[in-house]
């Protein structure tokens, strides 16, 4: 077969067989290892960097919000409006979205109407009564 072959081509072959035997080494497979076993395993190396990246980006935008979102309750609704062009994910990029996006008024006045303080008052009890601030409780005798 190498001689019908070029031989340029046939070095090209040869240096596809050597690296594809080397990473086979690298994923941990013998050398005889078959195709489909060697791209399982560099997908699954692929999607296993993925989620690490996926979850460092998560990790960083989890303290850009933190620093710049006071109310703890509303950091979650503002990770999820936010929009991270992959190209500015980096710390700085983050700061610079999400400062344009709450800066916006619509923003504002969204989340100012959803984060109010509302007065919480607790469950009542038939027996008891608030009246100017003092608790009545009703007693028979």
């Amino acid at each position: 077969v190498a001689s019908e072959i070029e031989a340029e081509r046939w070095e090209q072959v040869q240096e596809a067989v050597k690296v594809v035997g080397e990473l086979a080494e690298v994923f941990g497979l013998a050398k005889e290892a078959k195709l489909s076993e060697l791209l399982a395993e560099v997908k699954a190396a692929r999607e296993a960097q993925l989620k690490a990246a996926i979850a460092d980006q998560d990790k960083l935008v989890d303290k850009v919000i933190g620093e710049m979102v006071q109310a703890d309750v509303a950091r979650p609704l503002v990770k999820r409006m936010l929009r991270i062009d992959p190209a500015a994910a980096d710390e700085a990029g983050i700061k610079k979205t999400l400062g344009e996006m709450l800066a916006q008024e619509d923003i504002k006045k969204a989340l100012a109407d959803v984060f109010k303080a509302y007065l919480i008052t607790p469950k009542t009890n038939p027996q008891v009564f608030v009246s100017g601030g003092n608790i009545i409780k009703r007693v028979v005798i």
